[in-house]
């Protein structure tokens, strides 16, 4: 099928249409649409890929907010499509997450840039900012610069470990309780299990931040427990008002 741009699913939307016989096994060759969108003359800005999409574009392009992926390949062969689509599939099916933390498109010039800009739009997503390296290293201006010895170490892959075992060194075990308050009611999490908790996370030896998260999130999970028997399940707002709170927060930093 092929819908005009902005369409809304009518009809008069419909701008071309080719019967595959599935029945009839792999017959070669492409088809009549497939064929022209790929041997369009790559003029003016870049389109959609709607047309075109093959099924390992699109596996590419639906695959978990989880997963990292690295599109390889020659000129021409859709990675910037790909890459554009996921975006968009991204905002569609995650919303809330993806706005949250945000979306950047960096891209290596604005030339780069002006090419790929009616892409998302035409997908439905018009608030993606999109930015080259320079612009993103021009917003933090350098105050400093460090004498070539230094930088040296810095760069130097070994500095990894360091880092590393700087940042976990700052992981200690809870010497108190944790009370949060909640209306009428004080809930308190108990020593030994705010202990537990920290043993539990280190196990599973994930990075920094994903463990500091962890924690906070289970340790929530034990105030709601509370509250579920004096006062019913909780809302969304009362989990993260217990996320939130001085003594949760000083707990998790």
């Amino acid at each position: 099928f092929g819908w005009a741009p902005f369409g809304t699913g009518d009809s008069r939307d419909l701008t071309s249409l080719e019967d595959e016989h599935l029945g009839l096994g792999d017959p070669g060759g492409t088809g009549a649409i497939l064929a022209g969108e790929i041997g369009r003359p790559r003029v003016g800005p870049m389109r959609d890929i709607a047309a075109t999409i093959q099924p390992e574009q699109d596996d590419l392009v639906r695959r978990e907010l989880g997963d990292s992926v690295c599109v390889q390949g020659a000129p021409g062969t859709g990675k910037t499509a790909v890459g554009l689509h996921r975006a968009a599939y991204l905002l569609y099916t995650y919303p809330q997450r993806i706005r949250r933390g945000g979306l950047l498109i960096l891209g290596p010039n604005r030339t780069f840039l002006h090419y790929i800009a009616e892409v998302l739009p035409a997908l439905g997503e018009i608030d993606i900012r999109q930015s080259t390296i320079d612009d993103e290293i021009a917003r933090h201006p350098v105050r400093a610069e460090d004498p070539q010895p230094v930088a040296e170490l810095k760069h130097d892959v070994r500095m990894a470990t360091v880092l590393h075992r700087a940042l976990h060194a700052r992981i200690t075990t809870p010497e108190e309780p944790v009370a949060v308050p909640d209306g009428a009611y004080r809930r308190r999490i108990a020593l030994d299990d705010l202990t537990g908790i920290v043993a539990q996370v280190r196990a599973e030896e994930p990075p920094y931040a994903v463990g500091r998260e962890r924690v906070r999130t289970r340790a929530v999970a034990l105030l709601q427990r509370q509250a579920e028997r004096t006062s019913g399940p909780p809302n969304g707002a009362w989990l993260r008002r217990m996320g939130r709170a001085a003594s949760m927060s000083a707990y998790v930093d």
